[in-house]
């Protein structure tokens, strides 16, 4: 499913606009590999990124987006809990260096986040050390059992000379859904307003980093395709040739649906009235849809809603057709009672 049919995430009041994303789907394991040629500073960086994921906290083990890992007993990573849905960062060698977890639940699979994580090791006040954005405000974060925020002066994983990880943490942790402009600032601790700004009608919107003084192991991915050969996807823009490889990345995962051109997709919060979670699947960043079972109609809805006037454009892909299929706009009782009539697709 395709096509930007609103949001509340639209940049009415014009500016900068991203042109690309990265879709990681966490089936095929697609994720990003550097590792840089010396080590940074590893007290004092900042990391940065849009990001919309696909897939729901339900008991798995964590969307990765960032880190460095060599073993269980050595790993520091930026993710998305699996269980919880709050935004999370570690740093472990054995026991917990750091572990701040955010209060606030990223719940809405239709919006792209503003992500940062500030690391200045060198603060006085502990509180300081470990600073966790969402959306440009400064998020609240847990206390009590394992958090923990690091010693001062100490030296973390992130930015040493081993290698680091894009939409993979922990060597198992992938990542399901969409980055779009990723900044990794070494050795500074950046402010949310040198990524974006409040626009016209209080979003919060991104700006041109590419004017960002990256340090010496930074870089800066916009996902721009130069040329057809899809390893340019990786492509570190900062001057710094610090360039990723893909694993399971073709140059289809480059997609149209960023923070300033929001996409529909497949809902996964809301399946089909006469499905269940055993006859349905959605893949490929919210684009696909498997039905799967014998007797049963399993379906999708997208996650916009074409109103209750004026034209509105959409289109699909029946792949593989079964002995019902169809792709409408829907009056299925549920949202009928939500008063939200919707985008679907059957079989």
């Amino acid at each position: 499913m395709s096509g930007p049919v609103g949001s509340s995430q639209w940049m009415y009041a014009g500016g900068y606009k991203i042109t690309n994303s990265l879709r990681f789907n966490d089936a095929s394991a697609a994720h990003m590999t550097m590792t840089p040629g010396a080590a940074g500073n590893r007290r004092l960086w900042t990391w940065s990124a849009w990001v919309k994921q696909s897939t729901p906290a339900n008991g798995s083990s964590g969307l990765g987006m960032f880190g460095s890992y060599t073993n269980n007993n050595n790993t520091a990573n930026i993710q998305i809990d699996g269980t919880s849905g709050n935004f999370h960062f570690e740093d472990y060698t054995g026991s917990y260096n750091a572990l701040q977890v955010t209060e606030r639940v990223l719940l809405d699979y239709n919006a792209w986040y503003h992500l940062m994580v500030v690391l200045d090791t060198a603060q006085s006040t502990a509180a300081n050390r470990v600073k966790m954005y969402i959306n440009g405000a400064l998020a609240v974060t847990k206390t009590g059992g394992a958090h923990t925020l690091p010693d001062q002066d100490a030296e973390l994983r992130i930015a040493n000379n081993a290698q680091h990880e894009i939409g993979l943490v922990n060597g198992a942790y992938h990542f399901d859904g969409y980055m779009a402009d990723i900044n990794f600032v070494d050795g500074a601790a950046l402010t949310p307003a040198s990524f974006a700004e409040t626009g016209k009608y209080g979003e919060w919107k991104p700006i041109d980093t590419s004017g960002l003084t990256f340090g010496d192991e930074g870089f800066h991915l916009d996902f721009k395709l130069p040329t057809a050969n899809a390893t340019n996807l990786g492509k570190d823009t900062s001057g710094n040739s610090n360039n990723f490889a893909l694993a399971n990345i073709t140059a289809t995962d480059q997609m149209l649906d960023t923070p300033t051109n929001n996409f529909a997709l497949f809902n996964p919060l809301v399946p089909s009235y006469n499905a269940t979670s055993s006859v349905e699947a959605f893949s490929e960043g919210n684009t696909r849809i498997l039905n799967s079972g014998s007797g049963v109609t399993g379906g999708g809805y997208s996650n916009m809603d074409p109103g209750s006037s004026g034209k509105w454009y959409f289109e699909a892909l029946l792949v593989d057709v079964g002995n019902n299929a169809g792709i409408g706009v829907t009056t299925d009782r549920r949202r009928i009672e939500r008063g939200t009539p919707s985008f679907s697709a059957y079989d």
